[in-house]
């Protein structure tokens, strides 16, 4: 027995019937989905990332570079050991990188050298695609620890002043 004979088969739709009619893929009594329509770049808003121009790695310190500069001392040729990659992930962390942020710099610098790039000039290789990847802000320090750190200086302020005083 084969497989089509199993099912019954379908009539096709008359041009009387009303489905037939309905040129619309909803049908007669629903409503008809809404249309899709291309949107190009000079439809979209301008977003905040289309406003800035990416930044320049321009400094030693930048936490991208020392990233890239970082990646590129522990690659073993393009390869980067699992050990390694987590070593690179609590340095992203350290300096203020995302998780995401962190994983792309290592991609870049592993493409660098993928490419047959040198392993110290890697860094330098993929300056350009470090610049969009955002540099991380000044972190906030919580409330609470400069309240609780003002308050240990204080009482040791306090405590060198009775020391100084009484002995």
């Amino acid at each position: 027995m084969s497989t089509f004979a199993r099912f019954p088969s379908i009539p096709p739709a008359s041009p009387a019937s009303p489905a037939a009619a309905d040129p619309s893929p909803a049908g007669p009594g629903r409503p008809a989905p809404a249309r899709l329509r291309l949107v190009g770049r000079h439809d979209a808003a301008p977003g905040p990332a289309a406003a800035l121009p990416p930044e320049r790695v321009s400094e030693a310190t930048d936490p991208r570079w020392v990233l890239a500069t970082r990646t590129a001392a522990l690659l073993e040729g393009p390869v980067l050991v699992p050990e390694n990659r987590r070593r690179l992930l609590a340095v992203g962390a350290a300096v203020g990188l995302s998780p995401f942020d962190t994983a792309l710099v290592i991609a870049m610098v592993q493409d660098q050298a993928r490419r047959g790039v040198p392993l110290p000039h890697c860094p330098a290789a993929a300056e350009p695609q470090l610049r969009h990847v955002p540099r991380p802000r000044g972190r906030k320090v919580p409330w609470r620890t400069v309240a609780i750190g003002s308050l240990l200086a204080l009482a040791a302020e306090a405590a060198l002043a009775v020391w100084w005083f009484t002995g």
